[in-house]
């Protein structure tokens, strides 16, 4: 069985991210993994971000200079033999 690694960080203060938030976002990540029969080892990570870190990742990695609810950042390392 693939081993799944979720990290959820809360790197802003304005909204309190309570530990049952944190463990649901924990087995809905583990719960998508298995229904897509994602079938290697995994990492996850969720971080919480203020408004203004929102806005300066959006524009450096989509170039929309703007606050987002959600930037989802893809990395998959295969080891292909």
């Amino acid at each position: 069985m693939p081993k799944v690694k979720v990290m959820v960080k809360n790197n802003q203060t304005e909204v309190r991210v309570p530990v049952g938030i944190r463990m649901l976002i924990r087995r809905c990540c583990q719960a998508v993994l298995v229904a897509e029969h994602f079938g290697q080892d995994a990492e996850v990570s969720v971080s919480f971000v203020s408004n203004a870190e929102i806005r300066r990742l959006n524009r450096i990695y989509r170039q929309k200079d703007r606050a987002t609810d959600l930037l989802v950042r893809v990395l998959l390392i295969c080891s292909c033999v």
